[in-house]
């Protein structure tokens, strides 16, 4: 069962407003303890974005080997109904009027970019850095149609046109890795599938010997965050 009290940390003067994911075995206060907030504290302290910085169940669902396959997945069904009704809930009581995103590095970039085109009358932008898109690495061959639900590799090329499809080609989603990220070539795949969907996104590969690494994900954030 989820607990219900996971805590956050919040960066709310006004603006456009990101639910931040931490990577895999991060907390909420990752994104502080990385630097990222400081890259970030112009447009934070200027009031053009607001960051709310969640945990994850990745340790007890995902990671977790004494659950089941099928265990793991509920487990994230029941994350995404806490951040759709006390996280965002929580984001517009501090700003009504704000656009809604979802920012996440390496994991954290899986559940950005999942509740983004889960909800994407919702999420209005997505920004991954180094993002992994793929569960099934997870489950160890499991599969079945909760899996699907949860996997943008595998729902995605099965949407079908329809209000849901039109809002995810309304979005703003954007992909950044590194040439020497491991996981580049999953984004370039799922880059590819975005596309086999006429969704519209930006693959923003760094050269300059950029990895899967913080200082880069810094570099990455300031691009497309605090210009």
């Amino acid at each position: 069962m989820l607990r219900r009290n996971m805590e956050m940390s919040i960066y709310d003067q006004g603006g456009e407003a990101f639910l931040v994911f931490p990577t895999s075995g991060g907390r909420h206060s990752e994104f502080a303890d990385r630097g990222m907030v400081n890259i970030l504290r112009a447009p934070i302290e200027a009031g053009a974005l607001q960051l709310f910085c969640v945990d994850t169940v990745n340790a007890t669902g995902w990671y977790n080997k004494r659950r089941s396959p099928a265990a793991r997945v509920r487990l994230q069904d029941s994350y995404e109904r806490y951040i759709l009704q006390e996280v965002i809930p929580l984001a517009r009581s501090k700003n009504a009027g704000a656009t809604l995103g979802a920012l996440g590095a390496s994991l954290g970039g899986y559940h950005a970019m999942n509740l983004a085109l889960r909800h994407p009358g919702v999420f209005r932008r997505a920004l991954t850095l180094g993002g992994a898109f793929d569960i099934r690495r997870f489950l160890d061959g499991h599969f079945d149609h909760a899996v699907l639900e949860q996997n943008p590799p595998d729902y995605l090329p099965r949407l079908e046109d329809g209000p849901r499809l039109d809002h995810c080609r309304a979005a703003r989603l954007i992909l950044a890795a590194g040439e020497h990220d491991f996981l580049l070539d999953e984004n370039g795949r799922f880059s590819e599938t975005l596309a086999s969907r006429g969704i519209p996104h930006t693959l923003d590969v760094w050269g300059d010997g950029a990895a899967h690494d913080w200082p880069w994900w810094q570099r990455m954030a300031a691009k497309h965050l605090a210009a």
